[in-house]
């Protein structure tokens, strides 16, 4: 589903609930979609801002995350480097007592319902993360598959600061997994057909950041996409991931 704050048009990743406080039901999506430092409170719409086109007010954002130390974020130490971040691009949104909630679920389009979240075990195998077959559903590209290529990997390192990302994906049949307007798109681990397709990253970047890449032999440089761990995510915003109408229904009464 397309939301977008004053400025900025992106994808409304999941339906999640808050572990504190009156425990409010609401949304997640990237922070730099939700957040714009040019305007004295952060509201979100569906479908377009209210300056651009027909919109519905769904909630002011409440907390998000930009940057974490390695250490706070993996709880070990990724780099030598003493300054280094993992880009933890999210934020959470709790739905405007205003707004019609019949209005939502949490399936999403093309996948259906999906299975709980999937924690990513830094102990195991690294084949049980690099290697796997993801896909999404964005406000722009729509659905797309593709294979996650690498995970907690130096994208940037300039003026003595080192950044990490979570995942590096590559899109099938060497398509874009994304688009401009895809970020905050929930990735979907979708191996095991027996199984509901789980969720395990959200996208915040890729291609449009800095043109195509050259990561493959035999490959020329080609689109990638960059997500964020949900389970380091959920974990940091303090948010339950919700993953049935059900649920959601019984959060609601």
């Amino acid at each position: 589903s397309q939301v977008a704050s004053q400025e900025t048009i992106g994808t409304l990743g999941a339906i999640v609930r808050s572990r504190t406080g009156s425990r409010q039901v609401g949304f997640l999506t990237n922070r730099h979609v939700a957040v714009d430092l040019d305007y004295p409170s952060q509201k979100m719409y569906h479908s377009l801002p209210p300056n651009v086109g027909p919109s519905v007010y769904l909630g002011a954002m409440e907390r998000a995350t930009s940057f974490i130390t390695d250490e706070g974020w993996y709880d070990i130490f990724a780099s030598t480097n003493p300054e280094t971040f993992v880009r933890a691009d999210g934020a959470f949104i709790p739905f405007s007592d205003s707004f019609d909630m019949s209005l939502v679920t949490t399936a999403l389009k093309g996948v259906g319902e999906m299975g709980e979240a999937s924690v990513v075990d830094l102990q195991a195998l690294i084949r049980s993360i690099v290697g796997r077959q993801v896909t999404k559903v964005g406000r722009s590209s729509g659905l797309t598959k593709g294979t996650i290529m690498a995970y907690a990997l130096e994208y940037n390192d300039e003026k003595g600061i080192c950044v990490l990302a979570d995942f590096l994906i590559v899109g099938e049949n060497q398509q874009a997994f994304d688009l401009e307007g895809d970020s905050g798109s929930l990735i979907l681990m979708t191996e095991d057909w027996r199984k509901k397709p789980r969720p395990v990253g959200i996208i915040w970047g890729g291609t449009a950041n800095r043109g195509r890449l050259k990561l493959r032999n035999r490959y020329g440089p080609e689109n990638w996409t960059s997500g964020v761990d949900l389970g380091h995510l959920l974990a940091w915003l303090q948010l339950d991931l919700i993953t049935t109408d059900a649920a959601l229904q019984g959060f609601l009464c």
